[in-house]
């Protein structure tokens, strides 16, 4: 778990970072200056795609009709959540179960400033009963299953409720293209590791807001390798 912790510290770290922190965060500002939000409804889906080690993977898609309203400092964004899928391999059948009654108080209201820059907002706790009922199965589910490596931080995330790290900075505001940026992290022992974040813009939607943004975190940790995906889309309703 102290792995586990260190990895989720450094990609916290690059997770909130400003878009001109990254190459191409130029760019992004300029667009963000010309930020301006849909009127009406619009549906966005979230997917969590995490490898295991045997090539499986587990996919966690959650859907949400999402408004912006004007305030203030800039825009919040209210939100409902509409639709919770899971594809995990059938020794993992508890858990995708639990995670797709997980709901999420606290996610919403978000905020935004006037250039269409999402404030840092982690999600939200998952239901305490999901989160105790998820950590008594876990051991038996993965803990026989799984090797050490990747249990602990697959429990963690699932039973915290936070697969979600924080969302994109600019994930209303980017422009169509590729950022990348990369930052050694230092765990507990003194052993180095790395981890590497890629992001892609597809095409924007009419309204302006990007069509489908992109994710993906590599973590090279004492000799553990992990990949993850986070994928966004907007779509009208």
């Amino acid at each position: 778990m102290k792995m586990s912790a260190a990895l989720c510290a450094g990609v916290a770290a690059l997770a909130v970072l400003p878009p001109g922190a990254v190459s191409g965060g130029a760019q992004a500002s300029e667009a963000s200056a010309r930020f301006v939000p849909p009127a009406g409804e619009m549906v966005l889906a979230r997917s969590l795609i995490r490898e295991l080690s045997d090539g499986q993977q587990i996919v966690v898609t959650r859907r949400y009709t999402i408004r912006f309203s004007a305030v203030s400092e800039g825009y919040q964004i209210d939100g409902e959540l509409i639709g919770v899928a899971v594809d995990a391999p059938p020794r993992l059948a508890s858990l995708a179960d639990l995670e797709r009654r997980r709901v999420d108080p606290g996610l919403f209201p978000m905020q935004i400033d006037r250039a269409g820059i999402l404030h840092d907002k982690a999600a939200g706790p998952s239901d305490p009963a999901v989160r105790s009922e998820v950590r008594l199965r876990a051991t038996g589910i993965l803990g026989s299953q799984s090797s050490g490596a990747e249990t602990g931080p697959l429990v963690g995330k699932i039973a915290s409720g936070n697969g979600n790290s924080a969302w994109p900075a600019d994930l209303f505001s980017a422009r169509p293209g590729e950022r990348s940026i990369e930052r050694q992290v230092t765990l507990s022992d003194g052993r180095a590791g790395m981890v590497f974040v890629v992001l892609k813009v597809d095409a924007l939607l009419p309204c302006g807001l990007p069509q489908r943004f992109e994710r993906i975190i590599t973590t090279d940790l004492a000799g553990s390798r992990m990949v993850s995906r986070e994928v966004f889309t907007l779509s009208a309703p």
